[in-house]
């Protein structure tokens, strides 16, 4: 039924999937990567242009907020925060407020569909880019709070229609009842309805030094709210992805096709029991099973918590990290990546399978890594990170001070999800036009 809700496959913030290839930004440029030539090109569309500064379409630099977060193969739609002087200090006045901007393929034609007013705020996760919007046929869906006397932070529901470009508002009623409520966000798409996560918590005892209140009794609760009446329907409680120091584990999550699974792995600390533990929850019975069970040594190494485990073309992926010991004791919590080997595997969400998808690569420091899928794209193909390149970035200040600090260049490549799966390097570098 083509208007179903269409689900978006969670990727980085810095990313967004697409048919064909992938947006993305890549050293302060909006980019895509074509799967058919693996090549990166900057979304300008200006002959000869050079791509270092904002007459360029696809320059980014100066909004460190950017999300990608929606492709529906004759759109961009992202999100863009305000640019702020950093000479004077204040934001500045073309772009005083965050936006959602559309760009077409080419990235020549960008336009602001919504600019939020004072008092008002993008809702963002700082999770990944599928917990920021949901999409079905005719519309996009995202959040804002908006501040009122009285009320405090009001979240709503913004509805863009894609074929006219309106945006439309609408106050969100409340969905969990608890002490304190953290702002909704989106968890995924279940027939027509959206799938809403909120976590309810309580203020504890503030701290002596910095008079900040601790959070405690954090719980994650699922609803399914129908986007055209706003009717909410609670599901079930989410198993927390923060540490449970009682069970020494964290957790990540997502849901797909009416189930949700949560992927609970150890923590580094060897004095928590922990342990691997992968189960799927039927959102309309209620019905749980375990997929995938296993004790914290079963695996070589400690989960690297550099790149979290994430769920990616029906698998759940998560990378280990096996440090040399210390004075032949116990590995360091905080050790030389130099001095250390990593694996990547991956459990099928169908069987509850584990399978060893080890595909090495080197990092810039010459330190042996492995490759690290980001994004399911057509054919088949997973775009995947090889490493980062630190390359030093200029800025100057209205005053002339001239600073030069390190900035990230991902390197990515091309690679059947079958040969990631069997652990073979048949991978293809993405070139940089």
């Amino acid at each position: 039924d083509p208007a179903l809700l269409a689900d978006l496959s969670p990727t980085p913030s810095h990313l967004a999937a697409a048919t064909g290839g992938a947006y993305l930004q890549d050293n302060g440029l909006l980019c895509y990567i074509d799967a058919a030539t693996a090549a990166l090109v900057p979304l300008c569309a200006a002959p000869s242009c050079a791509h270092d500064g904002a007459e360029c379409t696809a320059w980014l630099y100066g909004q460190p907020g950017f999300r990608a977060f929606a492709a529906d193969g004759e759109s961009l739609y992202f999100f863009r925060t305000p640019v702020y002087d950093a000479g004077a200090g204040e934001t500045a006045s073309d772009d005083a407020f965050p936006a959602l901007v559309r760009t077409d393929p080419s990235g020549a034609d960008a336009r602001v569909l919504y600019r939020c007013a004072s008092g008002e705020s993008l809702s963002l996760s700082g999770i990944d880019s599928a917990a920021d919007c949901a999409r079905d046929r005719d519309h996009l869906y995202f959040f804002t709070t908006l501040t009122q006397d009285g009320a405090g932070l009001v979240p709503r529901l913004m509805t863009l229609t894609l074929s006219t470009g309106e945006v439309t508002a609408r106050p969100l009623p409340p969905l969990a009842q608890g002490q304190q409520t953290a702002p909704p966000r989106f968890a995924g798409v279940w027939g027509r309805r959206l799938l809403l996560e909120q976590d309810t918590y309580t203020l504890g005892a503030a701290d002596a030094e910095s008079g900040v209140f601790a959070i405690e009794n954090q719980t994650t609760h699922l609803f399914a709210l129908d986007p055209a009446t706003l009717e909410a329907e609670a599901l079930c409680e989410v198993p927390p992805d923060y540490l449970d120091a009682a069970a020494g584990q964290y957790g990540v999550h997502t849901v797909s096709d009416g189930v949700l699974y949560s992927f609970r792995y150890p923590s580094f600390d060897e004095g928590l029991p922990g342990g691997y533990v992968l189960t799927a929850r039927d959102l309309a019975s209620g019905e749980q099973r375990t997929l995938f069970e296993a004790q914290r040594h079963a695996f070589p190494g400690t989960v690297d918590y550099t790149f979290p485990p994430a769920f990616l073309a029906g698998q759940i992926f998560f990378s280990l990290r096996q440090d040399e010991p210390e004075f032949g004791g116990a590995p360091s919590s905080t050790p030389d990546p130099d001095a250390a080997s990593f694996s990547l595997w991956a459990v099928g969400l169908a069987a509850g399978e584990a399978r060893d998808a080890t595909v090495p690569c080197v990092w810039s420091t010459g330190a042996q890594g492995v490759l690290m899928p980001r994004a399911l794209l057509s054919g088949g193909l997973i775009l995947a990170e090889a490493g980062a390149t630190l390359t030093p970035a200029t800025q100057v200040w209205e005053d002339g001070t001239v600073t030069r600090d390190p900035d990230i260049q991902r390197n990515y490549v091309l690679i059947p999800l079958d040969d990631l799966l069997a652990g073979r390097n048949a991978s293809a570098a993405v070139a940089r036009a």
